[in-house]
């Protein structure tokens, strides 16, 4: 991770893909209909495009089920 200065002199974390990891969290069919703040579609849409977001820029993906 590296350090960069703020506007505010405060020293702040940059992420960059060399420290950074994606984790998906329980996206089986049964666990995704649990979401109730957007349709299952969006939502599914969404964990595409991070995964697909993390392969472009070689990214690891940890997927995890339970």
């Amino acid at each position: 991770m590296s350090r960069q200065r703020a506007t505010n002199g405060d020293t702040v974390a940059i992420f960059n893909t060399h420290d950074t990891a994606f984790v998906l969290n329980s996206h089986q069919v049964g666990a995704s209909t649990w979401a109730v703040t957007m349709p299952l579609e969006t939502l599914s849409r969404h964990v595409i495009a991070l995964a697909a977001l993390a392969q472009g820029a070689n990214i690891p993906v940890v997927l995890t089920l339970s």
